[in-house]
């Protein structure tokens, strides 16, 4: 039962970790039949314009068929330029000013999330471990090898430095994961009542870290879109630690 509960817990903790790291990538379908899966950066009425492992890639309205399973319909159809068919010149505005700002702000960010979603991703592959090695190993064994890699998983993690603007946000998701040593802690002496308050721990510091987040975000004047995710996101984890404290009254 502990187990169980355990590996909910990590599941959390890995939500946790993943929602205010990286946001998650668009899936944006051309005309052509080529599927984009990555993150929209800037958008407006003529173009979107996504990031592709660090670069911007612009793909201009006419020649997508949908984003996010939404077809895109145009009511007034971007005229096309003397200059010929395939010229497409940009008007610079306060509003593309702000854009741009942002694109380059976030790309210059983009290195510490990637750094942050590997924590996540490593964080996934200590529970996927511990499906596995139920089968075949016993309870100490299994607490004794996750001991081992969470200590070096929270060494390698004090090790990223954030960007200024990100201490706070780091700060929140370092307690985020290290509520995993307090899981185990709990976990190993059978005690639900400790195991269920660290997991409520771990989404009460990212939900803070995602609040903090978004208020970098809008001083950044990030799109729109991006603050309604993070938003979302702050939804969901505040969903789970109702579940969770429910589930343990």
């Amino acid at each position: 039962m502990i187990k169980k509960i355990l590996l909910a817990g990590f599941c959390i903790v890995i939500a946790n970790l993943a929602a205010p790291a990286l946001l998650p990538a668009d899936t944006i379908v051309l005309k052509s039949g080529k599927t984009i899966e990555a993150q929209i950066i800037e958008k407006n009425n003529k173009y979107i314009k996504v990031d592709l492992e660090g670069i911007p890639i612009t793909y201009y309205r006419e020649d997508i068929k949908s984003i996010n399973g939404k077809d895109i319909e145009f009511k007034n159809p971007p005229e096309k330029s003397s200059l010929g068919e395939n010229s497409k010149p940009e008007i610079q505005t306060s509003a593309s000013k702000e854009n741009s700002d942002w694109t380059k702000w976030y790309q210059s960010i983009m290195p510490y999330l990637a750094q942050l979603n590997t924590i996540a991703l490593r964080v996934q592959g200590l529970q996927l471990q511990m499906q596995m090695q139920s089968q075949t190993k016993n309870k100490e064994e299994i607490f004794a090898d996750l001991t081992n890699k969470i200590s070096s998983l929270l060494s390698d993690l004090k090790k990223i430095t954030p960007p200024p603007e990100l201490e706070l946000y780091h700060k929140k998701f370092t307690e985020t994961a290290q509520c995993l040593t307090t899981m185990l802690e709990a976990a190993k002496k059978e005690d639900k009542a400790a195991l269920a308050s660290s997991i409520r721990s771990s989404m009460t510091a990212a939900i803070g870290a995602i609040q903090e987040m978004k208020q970098v975000f809008i001083k950044h004047n990030a799109p729109a879109m991006y603050i309604e995710q993070l938003d979302m996101a702050a939804e969901q984890t505040s969903s789970m630690y109702d579940k969770v404290s429910q589930a343990f009254q």
